[in-house]
């Protein structure tokens, strides 16, 4: 059985109450994706209100289209980040085992990521639901900062649909994030509330819930709103 805690962030308060609908955001409305966050590679980021700590399984999903070529941008500090056209628009995993996938995205084009640690520790990096690089890590990962590592390498474009559970997510599930398609294939954001293992942490970066510079947390566990900072901004570009 995998763990997660929460842990205070700097200067920041703690979460709220999850909302208990099964509904993104808890309003009854039916499943849309119209925005994403928009960072501008400079000093954007999205910060969480407290840090989700995990000690066993575990998974992340997100979607990026990178749209500046920074050279090496964090996508989620201190774990996963690219390396720019420089580098061979590669995919690292760090700090929980090492994956690097060579040219496996391109620029101005949806991605989605899926980083998964079983209860054996086995670490599995997916792009659009094809394993793309394998390795083992133990330990705790504590998530709360995206966009950016600490205050250097930051990411330029667009992410959205950013989601973690407390544990590692069954094929089936991992195909319903893209909407059930098949491996390979892009597909499209979907209700996370229709899994099977609904997400203990998700933030729609826009939409539900969102307002002004807060995305907020519409997972199962304690909710940890996410701050936009520094101008990172709502936008009207999605996967489609």
């Amino acid at each position: 059985m995998s763990h997660s805690t929460i842990s205070l962030g700097l200067g920041l308060g703690g979460g709220k109450s999850a909302t208990s609908s099964g509904s993104p955001g808890g309003g009854g409305a039916a499943f849309s994706n119209t925005k994403s966050v928009h960072l501008d590679g400079t000093n954007d980021d999205m910060y969480l209100d407290s840090g989700v700590a995990l000690t066993g399984a575990f998974t992340l999903s997100l979607w990026f289209k990178d749209t500046d070529s920074n050279n090496f941008p964090y996508l989620a500090y201190n774990y996963l980040f690219i390396y720019g056209p420089a580098y061979g628009r590669s995919i690292l995993v760090r700090n929980v085992g090492t994956i690097t996938a060579v040219g496996a995205y391109s620029d101005d084009t949806w991605t989605n990521l899926v980083l998964k640690r079983d209860g054996s520790d086995n670490v599995t990096l997916y792009k659009d639901g094809t394993s793309i690089g394998t390795s083992s890590g133990s330990g705790t990962v504590t998530f709360q900062q995206f966009g950016r590592g600490a205050t250097n390498d930051p990411f330029g474009g667009y992410m959205d649909e950013i989601a973690l559970w407390d544990s590692a997510l069954s094929d089936s599930d991992r195909h319903a994030i893209r909407g059930g398609v098949s491996a390979g294939t892009r597909g499209l954001p979907s209700n996370l509330d229709d899994l099977s293992s609904k997400p203990a942490h998700w933030w729609r970066c826009g939409d539900g819930d969102d307002t002004g510079t807060t995305s907020e947390d519409v997972g199962t566990a304690t909710a940890v709103p996410m701050q936009l900072r520094n101008g990172a901004a709502f936008a009207a570009e999605v996967p489609s």
